[in-house]
């Protein structure tokens, strides 16, 4: 198991939606719905609560990408950080707003995060202008380990398979926020 890093693409009308109605995104996602909050006269007297609204948007698998377990490692190399902040670069890890609240809303592990279009446009360019040679360069396992990123001690231990990891899913971040970018959408992040 473990956390996954998630990105799914979401137009500005999309990411309106979802804040104005946060619970729309269960079905956004095509995740499980929680039980919706009833106050105790509900409970008492079998008043139905009102249904989820249906998804915002049907998606192909373009529409979304993860970072498997390499997030960490990822925003390591790209900020120099484990922790957050003020970079360009600085995406994985980042105080995005917040889709609903933490009590009604949890995805996975937490609240999913709204990434605006022109957040994530800039993140690209950001991206585009760091090549992997410059990444590969920076990578050193054993910093992560120090500095506790996750799953630093098992890339510490993989050598340069660990690399080969890394990579591969930096790559597909390349790929979501360029094709997103190009397109003028936003995203939709989450911890599973």
């Amino acid at each position: 198991m473990g956390m996954v890093f998630c990105l799914r693409r979401a137009t500005a009308a999309q990411l309106a939606q979802l804040a104005a109605d946060p619970d729309r995104v269960f079905a956004f996602l095509g995740c499980e719905t929680p039980p919706p909050a009833q106050g105790l006269l509900s409970r008492l007297f079998g008043k139905k609560a009102e249904p989820v609204p249906e998804p915002v948007d049907e998606h192909d698998m373009e529409d979304e990408a993860d970072l498997d377990k390499a997030w960490h490692a990822i925003h390591f190399l790209l900020t120099g950080s484990a922790k957050q902040t003020d970079g360009s670069l600085c995406f994985i890890f980042h105080d995005w707003p917040p889709i609903g609240t933490a009590s009604r809303h949890e995805v996975g592990l937490g609240q999913a995060m709204m990434v605006a279009p022109a957040a994530l446009a800039r993140f690209a360019t950001a991206l585009a202008a760091v090549s992997n040679d410059e990444l590969r360069a920076r990578y050193d396992p054993a910093a992560m380990a120090a500095a506790k990123v996750y799953l630093g001690d098992a890339l510490l231990r993989d050598g340069d398979a660990g690399w080969d990891y890394v990579e591969g899913n930096l790559d597909g971040l390349r790929d979501f926020v360029t094709s997103t970018a190009a397109i003028g959408s936003g995203a939709v992040v989450w911890l599973s």
